[in-house]
């Protein structure tokens, strides 16, 4: 026996005549052999089905196989057949096949249980045999043998057996085909013609005495020997056996047999993945990162040398166990890793991520960057973590820069906001001395005109110096300069860009040499300064006065801007003297005027108080007329008359009645009133005038006085209420005035970091870069804001007539100039209305909510739909998407002005957009409100009059 011989001699064939008889009673009488899933349902039957049955073994797969079963017997036989698959044991029973003569036979169903290596069991084979069809042979071949060999026929793994002489007595289709031997019969000397012997590695020959079935002939039992099998017309297949020694009861040796199974993929799988294994070590150490290994059921762990020595440790010095890695992190991050440990156990499938911190050998700390994935056993257990561990402490140092930077920049921008804020007080300030103006005299028309040409004609100047040299105060240089800075300091200026101070401002430099120590202190510190009061001399010889505002730009630059405050100043001069000749042509009048609240008790009284009644204004404020008439009747009917007034806005008492003074003299009062409304037209108590018409002589006269003076007073009020809408109207070119001027040294500072840029390209590293981008990207959002704040301002104060609005071609119309991305479906209700209207309003609502809901959205795909509901003498509509939603706890916060849900690094907004929408609903009487859960996507309903 050579290593060129088959694995063991072949058994002797008979003659050729003997073979094709045999094989042409196997078709009359063999079984049909089948196989099943290890549930039980067939899922491959042979072809000799067909011949027994008329039917394609395709079609009898799963349940149809039981149709060819008897119908009074095929409940029964499955139910046997699923009982023996749950008892997971070989087994045979009868039943009644329907044949393909149209009769019916008897069988015998016989099955097999098939284990893998684990024993579990993943299949069954097994035969049908009709018992009342068999031929003569079979009292030649034994039914249990035929059931053997179609069992190994469909085996994977190659069987092969043979006696004690050492002659080859079995061995089923796999071997032949591990062997790469053909399906025909050949003889025995020819095997060795078909393949070649080899041992594990591919190379050396296998000798006769280490052929797995000769080991198991001599008595050994050979346990999972290698082999490599070369078939001349094949692949080399790597064979894995195991073979024993064949014994009967008597202890006679019967022969052996060896079990075959063919590891070829598994060889090469294992071959990759020891090539992976090493690429993967090789890309660990490259990177420098450190792995664990942790046991999650034993709790122990391994810690790679290099995840060590990241922290100044030798591999002996910490101990390889999850005690020994909980020890090196900080103790303040022990409980937060420990809870994003147990979240990830908790949650089958996710990827372990987590950043904390660990002690050094020398007692620094550093951040690591732990990343790893668990594997989990088919309960869902957690059974063991792998992962690595990353040194991120120059990543942690450079965000931690990186966040003090934007906390410098979110206090600039929180002072612009003071600023806007402190713009708005004064805006609010305007306003009510504009209130008080209406019942000032028609002597103050003149200031209030002169108040209106100053706002009207308001400007903000701008220059740009820079200071090649701090320690000369005439070394400023102009770098840039607006057309407002030329109209406020009637120069040209655009001549002297690059001119010293002292050429462009000579009389400015002698004169105020103070605030050019004060500007270089500007640009020394880094700190902006204001002052309140600078003059300055005219070309044309007039003395005005600037308010100047300085604040440092970068390469030794300082931005300043001024606006010329002469007028104001003058103005205000003029405003007190006005209030006070105001006060005294009230005190110099000889009749009393009044106000008084809704229970009649003073509110104001004028001099003429104390001359006719001789009651102090101090002591009669807050008391009521009815302490000083006499008569109770007159007492009862000035209340009645009063009540009346107080409710009715269009009222109008004219009485005459006797009080008593303090000196409890007699006098006759004429008293005129009417109610005294509020901005909302709602009454809060009266106003007038009482005359004292004792002396009737001068009565009438004096009654003549007073009623031209209520005339003129009446004319005052309407004047001045013509007077109010004209400053509404400037208040918004203040407005747009003070966003342009704002925003023209936001566009400067761009500008000018650009051009350092640009001037600095080659010195400048990659961190000055990314703060330059940042620097513009945040001036982009100040000048955002600005255009906001004027959009705020001028929310539902625009008036336009109303219209016919349909109000389905309005959405129409937003939504192609939106440009809204094919994945977002926006569905419109078919049904939305005509309503008459303003159409701007109405506009930028739906334009605002649905550029939101698309802008928001956190999907590849999303939907928007738009709707509405009539509810009587208003319109309700309604904007829905699925997106990310919002939680409950900010439905209220998002209506406010700057407020946003994302950090603005991370994404744009300016926080004014809903804060727009909800002063435009209210301002048409409407409402609006938000509809929310997280995840759940985000509704605004909000209301519209008809």
């Amino acid at each position: 026996m050579t290593s060129d011989s088959p694995l063991i001699t072949p058994p002797p064939l008979s003659s050729s005549d003997s073979v094709n008889n045999i094989q042409k009673d196997l078709e009359v009488i063999s079984p049909v052999v089948w196989q099943a899933g290890y549930q039980g349902k067939v899922n491959w039957l042979g072809t000799q089905w067909q011949v027994l049955t008329g039917r394609l073994p395709a079609d009898s797969l799963g349940d149809a196989f039981w149709e060819s079963v008897a119908e009074r017997e095929r409940e029964y036989s499955r139910q046997q057949w699923q009982n023996a698959c749950d008892k997971q044991q070989a087994f045979s029973m009868s039943t009644s096949l329907c044949l393909s003569s149209g009769n019916l036979g008897s069988a015998i169903v016989q099955g097999e249980p098939l284990w893998d290596d684990q024993k579990q069991l993943v299949g069954w084979v097994g035969t049908v045999q009709v018992t009342d069809t068999a031929t003569p042979l079979q009292s030649r071949l034994d039914y249990s043998q035929q059931f053997l060999q179609a069992v190994l026929d469909n085996l994977s793994d190659g069987i092969v057996a043979c006696d004690a002489q050492g002659v080859l007595t079995l061995f089923n289709q796999a071997t032949q085909a591990l062997h790469g031997l053909p399906l025909c019969t050949i003889p025995a000397e020819q095997w060795a013609d078909y393949y070649d012997l080899y041992e594990a590695d591919g190379k050396s020959p296998l000798a006769q005495h280490d052929i797995p079935l000769f080991r198991a002939l001599k008595g050994e039992s050979v346990l999972d020997a290698e082999i490599m099998i070369k078939p001349k017309q094949g692949i080399p297949r790597t064979i894995l056996a195991n073979g024993d020694p064949i014994y009967a009861k008597d202890g006679q040796k019967l022969g052996a047999v060896v079990a075959m199974q063919d590891i070829t993929q598994r060889k090469r799988a294992e071959l990759e993945l020891r090539k992976s294994e090493d690429r993967w070590q090789l890309a660990i150490q490259g990177t420098g990162d450190g792995l664990f290994d942790w046991d999650v059921v034993t709790n122990e762990a391994f810690m790679s040398p290099q995840l060590k020595q990241t922290l100044g440790y030798e591999d002996h010095e910490v101990e390889n166990s999850f005690e020994g890695w909980r020890q090196l992190v900080h103790p303040h991050d022990l409980e937060d890793v420990a809870a994003a440990l147990e979240a990830h156990l908790q949650n089958n499938g996710s990827l372990y991520r987590a950043e904390y911190r660990m002690r050094c050998r020398d007692g620094n700390i550093k951040w690591i960057l732990a990343r790893g994935q668990t594997q989990w056993n088919d309960d869902g257990k957690p059974i063991r973590m792998i992962g690595s561990h990353q040194d991120i402490t120059r990543q942690k140092q450079a965000e931690q820069q990186l966040a003090q930077l934007n906390q410098d920049l979110e206090s600039r921008v929180k002072a612009r906001t003071a600023q806007l804020a402190a713009a708005n007080r004064q805006k609010e300030l305007l306003l009510t001395q504009e209130q008080a103006a209406r019942q000032q005299a028609e002597d103050t028309k003149a200031a209030i005109e002169l108040y209106e040409q100053i706002i009207h004609n308001i400007q903000l100047g701008f220059l740009v110096w820079k200071a090649p040299d701090l320690m000369t105060i005439e070394a400023l240089e102009l770098v840039a300069a607006n057309p407002a800075a030329e109209n406020l300091l009637e120069t040209e200026l655009q001549s002297k860009i690059g001119h010293r101070m002292e050429v462009v401002f000579p009389d400015f430099v002698e004169h105020n040499p103070n605030v050019l120590v004060s500007l270089l202190e500007v640009i020394e510190a880094q700190q902006s300064q204001t002052f309140d009061h600078v003059t300055l001399t005219q070309p044309s010889g007039e003395i005005r006065i600037f308010s100047l505002k300085a604040f440092p730009l970068p390469d030794h630059c300082i931005g300043v801007a001024f606006e010329n405050i002469t007028e104001r100043k003058r103005t205000e001069a003029a405003l007190s003297q006005s209030e006070q000749r105001y006060r005294t042509v009230i005190d110099s009048v000889e009749e009393v005027i009044f106000q008084t609240d809704t229970h009649g008790c003073w509110t104001f009284l004028n001099s003429a108080w104390t001359e006719i009644t001789e009651y102090e204004i101090s002591e009669s404020l807050g008391k009521s007329l009815k302490k000083l008439i006499p008569a109770p009747t007159d007492q009862l009917k000035w209340q009645a008359l009063f009540d009346d007034l107080v409710h009715e806005a269009e009222g109008l008492i004219n009485f005459k009645i006797e009080i008593l003074t303090k000196a409890q003299e007699r006098r006759w009062l004429e008293i005129r009133a009417v109610p005294f409304l509020d901005m909302d037209g709602c009454i809060i108590g009266t106003k007038g005038t009482i005359h004292d018409i004792t002396e009737l002589e001068k009565s009438a006269a004096n009654l003549k006085v007073q009623a031209n003076q209520l005339i003129q007073l009446n004319a005052d009020l309407t004047a001045t209420t013509e007077q109010l809408e004209k400053r509404n109207q400037e208040l918004d070119q203040f407005a747009y005035v003070t966003s342009h001027d704002l925003k023209a040294p936001l566009r400067a500072i761009a500008n000018l970091s650009e051009w350092i840029e640009e001037d600095l390209e080659d010195h400048f590293t990659d961190e000055a870069r990314n703060q330059m981008t940042l620097l513009r990207s945040r001036v982009m959002r100040m000048e955002n804001l600005i255009n906001g704040l004027l959009s705020y301002s001028r929310a539902g104060r625009l008036h336009q007539p109303s219209q016919k609005v349909d109000v389905k071609q309005l959405v129409n119309e937003i939504i192609n100039s939106l440009n809204i991305p094919n994945s977002m479906e926006v569905q419109i209700d078919p049904e939305l209305p005509c309503l008459m209207t303003q159409e701007l309003p109405l506009l930028q609502v739906f334009s605002n909510l649905i550029s939101n809901a698309v802008k928001h959205h956190n999907q590849d795909r999303g939907k928007i739909k738009i709707m509405f509901q009539d509810q009587g003498n208003h319109y309700q509509f309604s904007v829905k998407d699925d997106g990310p939603g919002i939680d409950p706890q900010y439905h209220q916060k998002v209506f406010n002005i700057f407020q946003t849900l994302k950090a603005r690094d991370s994404f744009e907004s300016t926080g004014i957009g809903l804060a727009i929408v909800k002063k435009i609903v209210e301002s048409q009487g409407g409402t609006i409100t938000l509809v929310s859960q997280l995840g759940a996507g985000s509704t605004f309903h909000f209301t519209w009059l008809k």
